[in-house]
């Protein structure tokens, strides 16, 4: 609408989120004009800044000894835990620093109706304090080499494939289920499907969701998988390895950059959005529940 200054103000509601060009002054007060070219009162914004910047493992990468199964610290409080095999115990040791990435063993340790995974240093990972990679089988009629992503939702997890050999690994915020309340059900769908579409970025947003209306601007390196479900990065929180989103499989910008350039369909020089085709395939995507 019009203000008294002559500028363009945009109505907000808590959830909106804008893209901001510059900082700029009308009639003696502070604005921000976002990339659309209207303006928000500086007082009504909360400029966001990454929550957090880790990238997940290019497993294939020179140099990099890393190996599936992995594991991602995603606790802000947790701890290196110690096995005693005789008194079936573990005991609290160092604290871990949050999206820690770790090499597990296949070893599992059940105490106290808790899982604890090994790791390569001897230390144990407890369930509830990380995320960790467990791909299901790849598909019957893969091709050789073929390009796939596993989807884990139990784990949190994603798992990049050419063919039988994993090549990128990260974790994921999935949709958010209420198994009470239907209107803020937003389980992530499951199935295989192909990457649709992809864009640079866009707008999401949703006026009917249960848990309140959002709006999202130029959310990044977006590949759409069935209807609206996508692979998208996320800015706007950290929970990564925990579910939190509106159905969508939300990736660190970084990570969602690497499989953004990794998929089919491929982006021509100069677009910012491509259709899959027959000529231009999409990538495939096994969402599963890991079961």
């Amino acid at each position: 609408r019009k203000s008294e200054r002559g500028v363009v103000l945009m109505r907000m509601v808590k959830g909106f989120y804008v893209s901001l060009d510059s900082e700029a002054t009308r009639g003696g007060a502070k604005f921000w004009k976002t990339e659309s070219e209207l303006y928000v009162p500086e007082n009504h914004i909360i400029v966001h800044k990454p929550v957090t910047e880790f990238e997940g493992v290019k497993l294939q990468a020179p140099g990099e000894t890393r190996k599936l199964p992995l594991g991602w610290v995603i606790s802000p409080k947790a701890w290196k835990y110690e096995y005693d095999d005789d008194k079936k115990k573990v005991k609290r040791n160092d604290k871990v620093d949050r999206f820690s990435i770790v090499q597990l063993t296949a070893k599992k340790v059940v105490v106290d109706n808790r899982n604890y995974y090994e790791t390569a240093d001897g230390w144990y990972l407890r369930d509830i304090d990380g995320a960790r990679t467990d791909p299901g089988p790849a598909p019957s009629d893969l091709a050789s080499g073929e390009r796939w992503i596993d989807v884990n939702l139990k784990t949190q997890s994603l798992v990049a494939f050419e063919g039988s050999t994993p090549v990128y690994a990260t974790i994921l915020s999935s949709g958010k289920h209420n198994d009470q309340d239907k209107s803020k059900d937003h389980h992530t769908v499951t199935g295989s499907f192909s990457i649709a579409e992809k864009h640079i970025a866009a707008t999401m947003d949703d006026d009917s969701a249960g848990d309140g209306t959002y709006s999202i601007q130029d959310v990044p390196w977006i590949m759409y998988f069935h209807g609206s479900y996508a692979l998208h990065g996320a800015f706007w929180h950290s929970a990564f390895g925990r579910e939190r989103s509106h159905g969508c499989v939300n990736l660190t910008p970084f990570d969602a950059k690497n499989l953004f350039a990794w998929v089919g369909p491929r982006l021509p020089d100069g677009w910012h959005g491509v259709r899959a085709t027959a000529a231009n395939p999409g990538t495939r995507v096994i969402v599963h529940d890991g079961n």
